[in-house]
């Protein structure tokens, strides 16, 4: 025999609409309720309703001891068989909505809010997963308007997830990125949040929900249940599953050392022959943003991208452990700006922002607006790989190294102490060196100052991680005016005009008898990667310019004319 329970107990209105039977069941006739079930599990209760398993009974051969406190027949116990048991629980659904994010009729793109008219996504293949497992329980296409169900389910946790391959190349979201953020709730609906937690590489992660915890009479009963075609009731059914997404965006290209020959050298273009730069970190970052989105490696050919963006501003930045020692940009500056278009590509121009503390702030581009269908094209993406259209990829964020120079050295009083002798521009003796004077570096030929420093409590000072070229180095007059650290002094008689010869042998300050007004200046340096003079003294450097690249000669000495004695008077014509 089988034992039947007929299908209008499960439709509306029966003793159990709703409900669906216990997982598994008990294919043996011998085991009691304490021990198992016996309804072989159906999908769709209401149509089929649900049967036991087959009970083969014969005269003193069934089972004694099960529970038979309900029977009030006459027959012997092993002549009974109450193990033919059936359990049930209510079930529960989930689902809902996959659109596109985009902005239609009004709406808002990328606010992970279903609103204007903006468009549902069909043919999308949703899978449903319990925690933990590896294979999908149930699966799904989304219908015509993008809304999918998954029903009849035991309650529980479950995730929504969208496999891989919807997003890769014929696939209906490929090009497309999760709306930004997600909603962590379980009861806002599609005009509220979507709960896509967004992944950056979507055609190899595909992308998942949050997790669902569904039980019977506790889901909303404020979301959007017009697709639901079933006969749960409306508190057992969850359709706030809901996944955004928009066009994705990329960004990156190249970084590469900027030192060919000639012309070529050091002119924020990438020529032939000159070397891509392999293995450097590169990050990712929105606009404003102090903490990186994504990181990066650029590859063997100094290639780098960041693929699968949200529309938005960026700016790409090589962080300063790429300069500190042992990086594989250490003692390099970025090379000169040749432009600062966010559509011209390496061939034209670099986009590095020039920055001096290298080590401590790294080096960053200009900001780049990245909108679909609204970036460059026939910019060089040979090394791309992913499926975004060329007009939704900027390829154009590049950054040119050269070997940087330094230039600094010492500010001191030529007063004589300690066995010097004055005002020879020579330190020597016990001569000091003047803490807090203000220094300041100019290009060659240019008014604006370059950097500014102060000396150290020795009176060093050093101008770091420049790019080649010729320079200057100026004691502004504010030093030499009341209150200032040098008021009342001048510059030592002469000055060396050489860039070789160390404070030991010359200083450099170009004299004035009015320094209050006019300052003092030094010499010109023409600074030249590997052509600086060794040896010097440069005890204060704390930076990872090499030796021959650092020219540390730039020195100012100073005497207040009460280091020295003078004679004179008057010549006059005594008529």
């Amino acid at each position: 025999y089988t034992v039947h329970i007929v299908a209008e107990n499960f439709q509306a209105g029966g003793l159990l609409d709703g409900y669906v039977s216990s997982i598994g069941h008990g294919d043996d006739e011998t085991t009691d309720d304490d021990g198992d079930e016996n309804g072989i599990d159906q999908p769709d209760l209401a149509t089929t309703g649900i049967s036991s398993t087959l009970y083969v009974l014969a005269p003193n051969t069934e089972i004694t001891g099960e529970n038979q406190v309900n029977y009030t027949g006459y027959l012997d116990d092993d002549n009974v068989n109450f193990t033919a048991d059936f359990g049930f629980v209510q079930l529960v659904a989930l689902g809902n909505l996959v659109w596109f994010d985009t902005g239609a009729g009004g709406g808002t793109a990328d606010n992970g809010i279903r609103d204007g008219t903006e468009p549902g996504a069909a043919g999308v293949e949703v899978q449903l997963f319990r925690p933990g497992d590896a294979t999908p329980l149930l699966t799904t296409t989304t219908d015509a308007s993008g809304y999918y169900t998954f029903d009849l389910l035991i309650p529980g946790t479950y995730y929504v997830h969208i496999p891989a391959s919807e997003f890769q190349a014929g696939g209906p979201l490929n090009g497309y990125v999760s709306s930004l953020g997600h909603g962590t709730d379980e009861a806002t609906d599609d005009d509220g949040d979507e709960n896509g937690i967004d992944q950056p590489a979507l055609a190899t992660t595909g992308i998942s929900s949050t997790l669902y915890i569904l039980q019977p009479d506790s889901e909303p009963i404020t979301d959007d249940q017009t697709s639901y075609a079933g006969y749960l009731d409306d508190d057992n059914v969850n359709f706030t599953a809901d996944f955004g997404f928009v066009e994705g965006v990329a960004l990156g290209n190249l970084v590469w050392f900027d030192t060919g020959a000639g012309t070529a050298y050091d002119n924020g273009v990438f020529d032939a022959g000159e070397t891509p730069a392999a293995n450097v970190t590169v990050q990712l970052f929105r606009q404003g943003g102090a903490t990186p989105l994504l990181t990066t490696t650029t590859d063997a050919q100094g290639r780098y991208y960041f693929d699968n963006l949200n529309p938005g501003t960026y700016y790409v930045r090589i962080p300063g452990s790429q300069f500190d020692t042992g990086g594989p940009l250490e003692g390099y500056v970025s090379s000169a700006d040749a432009g600062t278009s966010e559509d011209t590509d390496h061939d034209s121009d670099e986009n590095g922002i020039d920055e001096h503390a290298l080590v401590a702030n790294g080096i960053r581009s200009m900001d780049y607006d990245l909108q679909p269908n609204a970036e460059v094209t026939g910019e060089d993406a040979t090394h791309y790989t992913g499926y975004l259209d060329d007009d939704n990829a900027n390829f154009t964020a590049d950054f040119g190294f050269v070997e940087g120079v330094a230039l600094g050295n010492l500010v001191w009083l030529d007063n004589g102490a300690g066995g010097g002798t004055p005002n020879d521009g020579i330190q020597n003796g016990a001569e000091p060196g003047v803490a807090g004077v203000t220094v300041t570096l100019y290009i060659s030929g240019q008014a604006t100052p370059l950097m500014t420093t102060t000396t150290a409590a020795n009176g060093w000072y050093y101008f770091d991680n420049l790019n080649p070229g010729t320079y200057t180095v100026r004691i502004p007059a504010v030093n030499f005016q009341a209150g200032g650290v040098l008021a009342g002094y001048l510059s030592s008689t002469g000055n060396g005009g050489d860039e070789t010869t160390d404070h030991t042998g010359d200083e450099n300050g170009i004299d004035s008898s009015t320094p209050e007004v006019t300052g003092i200046g030094s010499t010109a340096y023409a600074l030249t990667p590997g052509g600086e003079v060794t040896g010097e003294d440069d005890t204060a450097y704390t930076g990872h310019i090499s030796d021959d690249s650092n020219n540390f000669t730039a020195d100012f000495g100073f005497y207040a004319p009460g280091d020295l004695v003078a004679i004179g008077n008057l010549i006059w014509f005594d008529t």
